[in-house]
């Protein structure tokens, strides 16, 4: 299990209404991320490696991450406004008073996992430090908040395939007792997201750094 940090790139959300005849894209929208507030980033993993000596293994994961709009930023909109081109500036909360993702951003990955060992000698300090390497893909299952036009809509969604890079090192600290420390990149097009009187859709690529502690069963 980890704990950790996270941050989502800024990105486009495109906003669809048919019936309201709106189609907006608002550019480099910005995310906060709460990480250290209720409900917690976190997450949580089993790994297999058929073999003690293996070099290579597979995982499951599962991620808690977070996403919040903020409806003062000042963004660029491009598209149609009830029928009519619409390219201006203006503040978010206008149209979308919210946007995010607090029960989470989550995924569930499945993971290639390589590990490689720093040192082969017995009693150096370096034999207890495994750097691991994964890659991963599998659905994003995000809890989609929205307030549009002061309609409020949420529900679980799913978003099929999302991808994920990390690396970092796994340190034995007692018996089978490991810290493990993480670099990891997620990255999902979130299609069809529910809101009031239509859909919308992002893409999201976030950074997380994730601070552990695992054990060798």
């Amino acid at each position: 299990m980890y704990l950790g940090k996270a941050s989502t790139s800024d990105s486009d959300l495109r906003i669809v209404q048919p019936s309201l005849q709106n189609n907006l894209l608002f550019h480099n929208i910005e995310y906060k991320d709460k990480s250290f507030r209720t409900p917690l980033y976190y997450g949580l993993r089993t790994t297999y490696f058929k073999r003690p000596c293996s070099d290579f293994g597979l995982e499951v994961e599962f991620i808690h991450a977070k996403i919040y709009s903020n409806s003062q930023q000042i963004v660029f909109v491009s598209g149609t406004k009830e029928g009519g081109r619409m390219d201006s500036t203006m503040r978010l909360g206008e149209l979308v008073q919210g946007f995010s993702m607090t029960h989470g951003l989550n995924f569930l990955f499945f993971n290639l996992v390589g590990r490689f060992n720093f040192s082969e000698k017995d009693g150096n300090l370096l034999n207890k430090i495994k750097l691991f390497v994964r890659l991963g893909i599998g659905p994003s299952i995000p809890h989609t908040e929205s307030v549009i036009q002061g309609i409020k809509k949420e529900q679980y969604e799913l978003h099929i395939p999302a991808y994920q890079i990390a690396a970092g090192p796994e340190i034995k600290i007692w018996r089978s007792l490991r810290l493990l420390m993480e670099y990891k990149g997620t990255w999902v097009r979130v299609k069809d997201a529910q809101i009031a009187n239509g859909y919308a859709e992002t893409k999201l690529w976030t950074n997380h750094l994730v601070l552990g502690v695992g054990t060798k069963l």
